[in-house]
């Protein structure tokens, strides 16, 4: 008897989740309890996140990934109107791997006024990997057609359109300058041979910018 109760509580318990992943296939699904989680919570401030919306869960009958679908996610002065978060089942090192796509994203970054204080020539840019170390968890990211702001001052800002893509330590960055879609840095990592490599390929891009994220006169 122990045994048939067993079986059947399996059948049903497969039965169910067979039958969700079916629906959610079908159509996603609404997740509301972000309705009902307070904003001022201190998971939120930490993370600086000021406001989210709608969250749908679904299953991609083609990579055979649940996914996550977040929208109209404000990060201090960034706006991502899409974040999709997959999870692919591996039961290796871990039960499953993560990606993320991002989309159509406005990312505004503001180049901290230089003070006396400051020693580490590099501190800029370590501000601003710090702000999206939680990407350093997914195996899989892309961020596509993202516009960024690079605010050095009130009078000087620049603009960019930036792609991404990263997967099995092999990455590629393009940037566009907004105002001349002919002036670009592409860029590649990838490993060969137990060696990590780089190739560059730009066309009059500007590289002003770098002079207010690193602190060029410190540098011997």
């Amino acid at each position: 008897k122990i045994s048939y109760i067993i079986s059947l509580f399996f059948l049903i318990s497969i039965t169910l989740v067979s039958g969700f992943i079916f629906l959610i296939s079908l159509k996603p699904v609404k997740i509301n309890f972000l309705d009902y989680f307070d904003r001022e919570s201190r998971i939120f401030k930490k993370l600086n996140i000021k406001e989210v919306g709608d969250v749908f869960l679904s299953f991609n009958k083609v990579s055979k990934n649940f996914e996550l679908l977040i929208e109209n996610v404000i990060y201090e002065n960034s706006f991502f109107p899409s974040i999709l978060i997959g999870f692919d089942l591996t039961f290796k090192k871990k039960i499953f791997d993560t990606s993320i796509k991002i989309f159509d994203s406005e990312i505004e970054y503001e180049v901290p006024e230089k003070t006396e204080k400051r020693t580490d020539k590099f501190s800029i840019l370590s501000n601003l990997e710090s702000n999206f170390n939680l990407l350093k968890k997914f195996s899989d990211i892309q961020v596509v057609n993202t516009k960024f702001k690079l605010k050095i001052n009130d009078q000087n800002t620049k603009n960019y359109l930036i792609d991404f893509n990263y997967k099995n330590s092999e990455s590629n960055l393009s940037i566009v300058e907004q105002n001349s879609f002919k002036n670009f840095l592409f860029m590649n990592f990838y490993k060969s041979n137990d060696k990590n490599n780089i190739s560059f390929q730009f066309d009059r891009f500007n590289f002003d910018f770098i002079k207010y994220l690193i602190d060029l006169d410190s540098i011997s």
